[in-house]
């Protein structure tokens, strides 16, 4: 063990240095009492090799003198040990904390995509179909209920049911779906979004929408591929939250793939 270095003696000594120099003291009481366990070690080692092929053997009596001997000293020194022990807990009170690292500054927020307006009616060309959601609290495995927005003429609400969006047979469209559920506190939102053919099996797809930050809109985005069916298709969007969400508006939008 190295010897530490000690500073001059100084009035001007910081509590700290002091600190520190009364813990170099410390350690270097341990390394001396260490030194004398070793040595007591040492000694008993000696006393049995001479207990039976010394030049001067011991009988029972030395041995037994000599372990009382090195017991008595261990005792001081584990006194001595607790002492530098309560004096060492009393200095760490006093150390100063080191100071805590620097926290990263925290990565820029990107801004949450803005819900997309229905384009004017006008050119009979596919670019967009729009439908807003009604406004209404939707329990659990409820379907969502649309009206019709700007539908291009290629997709229609399903006669009689307001939960159902007439499809185009053939194609892949990109999807859409915004809701503004009104709590902040609701960070994710799950629904199933099923395309109904009367030839074709179902077409299901479950869709986790998520926050933007702290907005209280959940959106989503896919691309769905249409089956190619020689019937009518329609989708329908249903809750699979565990309790209702409450949705104030909301819109779902086609668009070329």
């Amino acid at each position: 063990m190295s010897m530490p270095e000690f500073p001059k003696p100084d009035p001007d000594l910081t509590q700290e240095q002091v600190l520190k120099m009364i813990l170099s003291s410390i350690a270097l009481e341990e390394a001396a009492l260490s030194h004398i366990i070793n040595a007591e070690g040492e000694k008993i080692q000696h006393v049995l090799k001479q207990a039976t092929c010394g030049k001067y053997p011991v009988d029972t009596n030395d041995i037994l003198a000599v372990n009382q001997s090195v017991a008595n000293l261990l005792e001081i020194v584990l006194q001595n040990q607790i002492i530098l022990k309560n004096k060492m807990d009393k200095v760490l009170v006093y150390l100063p904390v080191p100071p805590c690292p620097p926290v990263p500054p925290c990565p820029p927020v990107p801004p949450c995509p803005p819900v997309p307006p229905c384009p004017p009616k006008g050119c009979c060309l596919f670019s967009h179909a729009c439908f807003d959601v009604i406004p209404k609290a939707y329990c659990r495995n409820e379907p969502l209920q649309w009206k019709e927005k700007n539908t291009r003429g290629r997709f229609m609400l399903a006669p009689d049911d307001c939960s159902k969006i007439q499809l185009p047979r053939t194609g892949s469209f990109m999807v859409g779906l915004w809701l503004d559920t009104g709590k902040s506190a609701l960070s994710q939102g799950e629904l199933e979004f099923t395309i109904s053919c009367q030839d074709k099996s179902p077409i299901v797809k479950r869709i986790h929408l998520n926050s933007c930050h702290d907005s209280t809109v959940l959106s989503k985005e896919f691309i769905v591929q249409m089956p190619c069916s020689c019937s009518p298709c329609y989708v329908s969007v249903v809750v699979c939250a565990p309790c209702e969400m409450h949705v104030r508006q909301g819109r779902i939008v086609f668009s070329k793939a």
